[in-house]
């Protein structure tokens, strides 16, 4: 006779807010279907007919269910935890502005400090957004004939891309971006002052 599903997957999974995951259960006794009670982190789903769990998980958390796997003999169960840690950002967040969420004074764009630094350029240079650092962020320097910034993202710092423009009239559509000539993990821009009478240069950072 065949004998009930017996599960022999793990009892916990571990992933980060934004970024795939998946988990396979895991059954002897060839289960015809698989299920779960409890609450699923929002973005994963269950493949009931695989038993493989899958998706972006769209918020951090701890999420306790019980899985099931089925056949004509019966059903059997595993206590799983989904643990859904915040992203680094919203780690950072957390840590420094008392919440994750990206909201008030807590948002990307927001400067709790008036230091002109946004939230998310703080986070990107590993600076404390509660203190005024602006002469901390990385500086243009002019070499010969060139504007050059050297830099080291912070290792704790994951999500963020970085570009070097230039413009010779500060327009929004102006920018023109400068390739990165570093060598991983540093980041180097340089390029040459333009003829005229004025040149900018910046860092822009982005999020997901």
């Amino acid at each position: 006779a065949v004998l009930a599903p017996d599960i022999s997957s793990s009892n916990s999974v571990t992933g980060t807010q934004g970024e795939p995951l998946s988990y396979q259960i895991s059954a002897s006794h060839t289960p015809s279907s698989y299920g779960f009670t409890g609450t699923m982190p929002p973005g994963l789903s269950l493949n009931t007919l695989t038993g493989l769990i899958s998706g972006t998980p769209g918020a951090a958390g701890t999420f306790p269910l019980t899985l099931s796997a089925s056949n004509a003999s019966g059903t059997g169960t595993l206590f799983l935890t989904i643990t859904v840690n915040n992203t680094p950002l919203n780690a950072w967040r957390l840590i420094n502005l008392g919440t994750a969420s990206n909201t008030a004074s807590a948002a990307d764009s927001a400067d709790p400090d008036g230091d002109r630094l946004t939230n998310l350029i703080e986070f990107a240079f590993g600076l404390d957004p509660n203190r005024s650092s602006i002469d901390l962020l990385p500086s243009w320097q002019r070499i010969g004939p060139d504007m050059v910034v050297t830099f080291t993202p912070p290792p704790n710092v994951k999500g963020i891309s970085y570009f070097g423009e230039q413009s010779i009239s500060l327009s929004p559509g102006a920018w023109n971006l400068i390739a990165n000539t570093g060598t991983a993990p540093q980041i180097r821009y340089s390029a040459p002052i333009a003829n005229g009478p004025r040149s900018f240069f910046r860092i822009r950072v982005t999020s997901p």
